[in-house]
């Protein structure tokens, strides 16, 4: 038999681990809490002003309506990686239909080299391959000769290599066409150039026949 004091005990024992398994929601623990979030809307609104002072203002209005920093930095990641997929259509495809033209070799070369930078800087790498492949395919006519010789002796030259290799032949065949034209001028302005023939002048009248047998009767 259970006897009036145990159950009195047992009774005490219930109540004594209620009472303890019951969180207690104090004054000081929900200051606390107000506390630790008010810092972090602090921190987090100073991040919020950083970013934006940073922005131009076609990209600030992309972010009205984001109040935390969290939230902004996720509207900004999207923008720019929408963009920078675009750029990298962009440039790759300039890339690809690069044309040489009237223009000088450096220039040329300079402007492959800054597409194959503008890809480096979002992330999408141009290859040295596929870079020095659309410098040689898009040289031209003048320049046959130079690329079929690259193309049969690999691997193919690093960028730096092949921007000397082409600048030399560049140098070269300015230097040929020169001594062409001096040798061209040269030769037109010769009293014995091919074409040019030089009568005398038969002063008084007269054939010649005359002149070799006398007036004929």
């Amino acid at each position: 038999m259970t006897s009036g004091n145990d159950t009195h005990k047992q009774s005490s024992t219930q109540t004594s681990t209620s009472t303890t398994a019951t969180p207690i929601t104090t004054t000081a623990t929900l200051t606390q809490t107000n506390l630790a979030h008010s810092q972090w809307y602090q921190q987090d609104q100073l991040i919020v002003s950083y970013i934006t002072s940073t922005l131009s203002e076609s990209i600030l209005s992309l972010t009205v309506g984001y109040t935390s920093a969290l939230d902004l930095w996720e509207c900004l990641q999207h923008h720019f990686f929408q963009s920078s997929m675009a750029s990298e259509s962009a440039l790759r495809f300039q890339l690809m239909d690069l044309q040489k033209g009237s223009q000088p070799i450096d220039s040329y070369l300079r402007h492959a080299k800054s597409l194959a930078d503008s890809l480096d800087v979002i992330n999408e790498p141009v290859s040295s391959k596929e870079l020095i492949t659309s410098v040689l395919q898009s040289l031209g006519h003048d320049y046959k000769m130079l690329v079929t010789a690259i193309l049969n002796f690999p691997p193919l030259p690093q960028f730096a290599d092949l921007r000397a290799c082409l600048l030399a032949f560049d140098a070269q065949a300015l230097r040929i066409s020169l001594d062409q034209n001096t040798v061209l001028m040269a030769t037109q302005s010769s009293p014995h150039s091919a074409g040019h023939t030089s009568f005398p002048s038969h002063r008084g009248g007269g054939s010649s026949s005359n002149r070799r047998g006398g007036r004929s009767r």
